[in-house]
């Protein structure tokens, strides 16, 4: 930095300045910084690749369905299953790459401009877990991985279960809901104001609730006592003393052992 501006500098200067070797092992450096900084996150998944192939080749085979919008994802799966198969060879050229994320763009191509089927395929993977998550992909069958819309009672299904569905729950009818709501509050008023009369721990003070003791559960007088004779027993010891007496068993616990 301190050479003279207007001073051309030479190959033979920088050499003799910084050393050939150096300047070669800093330029190795910006490299690999260089390339973690672009491609580092993606080369981390695209080495996790070959695990995750174990599992996802059969994984891919099961019959997901897809909400509206969403249907790349499942021709995505298609074409996954036509390549394991043999009945295609290669990606196709105008394969989607829509949901390829930032991480594995710089990836997912060759020299040649052909989409890499690792990258490809990972993305497709990491999409199906996003979509998975957010019930835009699932399984008709399944109990965690459902579509919304089947969570939903239609108009039809709802008048076919509308009287069961009352029984089972021993609701009264639409038009008798208002006195239904009203006749349950005061039975279950009268029930609790009964309740309340032999509890020794709340009451109702002009309709307030009023605890008698800050614990529901009465401590038992043996354990009080025997509470008192530990608390005799035990040392006491200032909080400054404690933490240094624990940083010193720390230190020693990480000091390297002797042989």
């Amino acid at each position: 930095m301190a050479w003279p501006e207007e001073q051309a500098l030479y190959k033979r200067d920088l050499w003799r300045n910084v050393g050939e070797s150096r300047f070669k092992a800093s330029l190795e450096t910006l490299r690999a910084y260089q390339r973690l900084e672009e491609r580092g996150y993606g080369d981390r998944l695209l080495n996790r690749y070959p695990s995750l192939r174990k599992y996802f080749a059969l994984f891919i085979h099961l019959p997901f369905e897809a909400e509206v919008g969403k249907e790349g994802l499942l021709e995505a799966l298609q074409i996954l299953r036509l390549l394991d198969s043999g009945d295609l060879s290669r990606l196709p050229d105008n394969v989607t790459t829509s949901f390829v994320p930032t991480e594995l763009s710089r990836a997912l191509r060759d020299d040649r401009g052909r989409v890499n089927r690792n990258t490809w395929e990972l993305s497709v993977a990491l999409a199906m877990k996003d979509n998975l998550r957010s019930d835009d992909l699932y399984l008709p069958q399944s109990k965690q991985h459902v579509s919304f819309w089947n969570l939903v009672l239609s108009e039809r299904k709802w008048r076919e279960l509308r009287a069961e569905a009352f029984a089972t729950l021993a609701l009264p009818p639409a038009d008798r809901a208002k006195e239904g709501l009203a006749t349950d509050f005061h039975v279950r008023h009268a029930e609790a104001a009964e309740r309340f009369k032999g509890d020794t721990f709340a009451r109702i003070d002009r309709g307030k609730l009023k605890l008698k003791r800050d614990d529901k559960v009465a401590v038992p007088i043996s354990v009080s006592r025997l509470q008192k004779v530990i608390d005799t027993g035990m040392p006491s010891i200032r909080i400054e003393e404690l933490l240094m007496e624990v940083d010193g068993i720390y230190s020693a616990l990480q000091a390297p052992r002797r042989t």
